[in-house]
């Protein structure tokens, strides 16, 4: 809104600007109303010596995959499969006539391809953390709130290493999310099945840049929507547990703005800037939230 303003000011001498968003309920809308005093020529000799004139427009946020996101979720894609190595790690499974996403948790780094797609990651450093109900907690306020740092393309985020569950799994204590664990015995897991039909923006990593298995190098991110129902699955294979839901593909995500803590709108938005200017190999399908005019 200040960019907005500034323009106005340096084009428009003297005039007041009316500036509004989010916009006809869309929060990656900004509107913006000007109005100033135009001088009369004529009209001056019946008394009226300038005319108010106004003029308006409409900006969105303009498509680029994102550089930096914001309030994202502590799971570490694998950026390894499209044929080409650009494409986040998801697989597809049929349940009826219904077809879904999955990402199919591994831990200790071996998340690698598209069987096992996803790792925990703790996003303070590159040094991985061990299972413990502290830590637990730290990343569950993540997933249902966002990591409150942004991050950017480059960033080395460390392997969180969880405990295995027996099998069968009847741990009920929350803090084993390894190899079994079921929502009951973890608490990532049941952080995830209450974002049902929620947005995540989860960082995709470079496979070919971890180091020991204990640190993830994010080339792009990625939205992905947690399915409304049956969100946790370990049917196939009841040792690697899965998360179901879609991967968005083309999904604009939009600058958070200013302002501390989540944004009103976590879950139902995506929030990132794009890169400027754009890496090569690093778009995983997801906008970022710059300007262009519309209307």
């Amino acid at each position: 809104m200040t960019t907005a303003q500034t323009y106005v000011n340096k084009n428009i001498t003297g005039a007041t600007a009316t500036i509004t968003t989010p916009y006809s309920s869309d929060s990656n809308l900004i509107h913006v109303k000007v109005q100033a005093n135009a001088p009369t020529y004529f009209a001056k000799i019946f008394g009226m010596n300038s005319v108010s004139v106004t003029a308006d427009s409409t900006a969105s946020g303009a498509k680029g995959p994102i550089g930096t996101g914001y309030f994202i979720a502590p799971m570490a894609v694998s950026g390894s499969c499209g044929g080409d190595g650009t494409q986040p790690c998801v697989g597809t499974y049929t349940s009826g006539s219904t077809s879904f996403n999955y990402i199919a948790y591994h831990h200790l780094g071996n998340c690698t391809g598209s069987t096992f797609s996803f790792c925990f990651t703790q996003l303070n450093s590159a040094a991985a953390w061990k299972e413990s109900a502290a830590n637990d907690s730290t990343l569950r306020g993540w997933i249902l709130g966002g990591y409150p740092t942004p991050t950017s393309i480059g960033a080395n985020t460390g392997d969180y290493q969880t405990t295995d569950c027996s099998s069968p799994c009847n741990y009920t204590g929350g803090n084993e999310c390894g190899h079994n664990a079921t929502p009951a015995s973890c608490t990532l897991v049941s952080a995830l099945v209450s974002m049902a039909g929620k947005i995540i923006l989860v960082p995709v990593f470079d496979p070919t840049k971890t180091k020991s298995l204990n640190h993830f190098y994010t080339r792009g991110f990625a939205a992905f929507k947690i399915a409304s129902t049956n969100v946790f699955q370990n049917t196939v294979d009841g040792a690697h547990w899965w998360i179901t839901g879609n991967y968005l593909g083309n999904y604009t995500c939009i600058n958070p703005g200013q302002g501390g803590g989540t944004p009103a709108g976590y879950g139902s938005n995506c929030y990132g800037d794009p890169q400027n200017p754009p890496i090569a190999g690093s778009d995983y399908g997801v906008d970022g939230g710059a300007i262009a005019l519309t209307q």
